[in-house]
């Protein structure tokens, strides 16, 4: 490839500089393609974090094979659940986990369930009762409901609902080391202080969609002296309902003291959608060679 003036700075970053960075990068700017070029010269152990398994499936097929490089790709997810499988072999994977464990606990409140378990999840998700990241206190759960705006059945007060919340949250820690689900991959390796693989470079992918678990576990995951690449856009930060943050990009840039690079020409649409497109992302520019 012939890098851009953007992606070769970046590039002689790898090579030459020091430290941890942010990647600012528009719609179409080519970064799958810029970080899979990255690759090709970082030494060491290195970690990429893809978003979900199809992303990481295409990067584990255009890999570059380095000497004097160990390139693990996967996603947060699945580094999470091998990390937890070293100390919980037998556990078993099961979606409906706190669901089943809900109606063994508090049979009867149906009308309750649904809110419940969002709410849960939501906590599991921002890391509460994680180490500095969340109190597991009635503020903390108060503040997710206001935040993702969560109805409280009308049957229901306020302190109720979170009080059988907390209940089930022990009560899925507790069964931890029997079934996790899809939360649990990365917040059961957290809550319960696993010791996890450590590496050189790690690097995060669609950085600006994520949640307060898997930028945790993303710092766990880089040595002391390693180096993290951040890479996102914050105006395709759409997943705020999920539980991430829309500040992401500036969280993860700031707990590792980073520097922030951009990519910011789009190789994607053509002119007239691009300056289109400035209306809402003034610094977005179109390839020379677009139509």
């Amino acid at each position: 490839m012939t890098p851009s003036p953007q992606q070769a700075a970046f590039y002689d970053w790898i090579t030459r500089g020091d430290g941890s960075c942010v990647v600012r990068a528009v719609a179409g700017a080519g970064k799958t393609t810029t970080l899979i070029h990255a690759l090709s010269l970082m030494q060491g152990d290195i970690f990429f974090g893809a978003y979900n398994k199809a992303i990481a499936e295409e990067i584990k097929a255009r890999a570059p094979q380095v000497d004097g490089a160990k390139i693990d790709v996967s996603t947060f997810h699945a580094a999470g659940f091998r990390f937890w499988r070293r100390v919980a072999r037998s556990v078993k994977v099961e979606g409906n986990k706190c669901k089943f464990l809900y109606r063994d606990h508090f049979e009867g409140h149906y009308k309750a369930e649904s809110v419940v378990l969002q709410l849960v999840s939501l906590a599991k998700q921002r890391g509460v009762g994680v180490g500095v990241l969340v109190p597991n206190s009635d503020e903390s759960w108060s503040n997710i409901i206001d935040h993702f705006d969560l109805e409280i059945p009308q049957e229901y007060e306020h302190g109720e609902i979170v009080e059988m919340a907390q209940k089930l949250l022990h009560a899925s820690i507790e069964a931890d080391m029997e079934v996790v689900d899809f939360d649990d991959m990365i917040f059961a390796p957290l809550v319960h202080n696993v010791k996890v693989w450590e590496h050189d470079w790690v690097l995060v992918d669609e950085a600006q969609d994520t949640n307060a678990t898997r930028r945790a576990l993303a710092l766990r995951m880089l040595k002391r002296g390693g180096r993290l690449v951040a890479v996102g856009d914050p105006h395709q930060a759409i997943y705020g309902f999920t539980g991430a943050d829309s500040d992401s990009l500036d969280l993860i840039g700031d707990a590792v003291n980073a520097i922030s690079m951009p990519l910011t020409v789009s190789y994607r649409c053509p002119k007239a959608i691009v300056n289109y497109a400035q209306n809402w992302v003034s610094h977005i520019t179109a390839a020379d060679n677009a139509p």
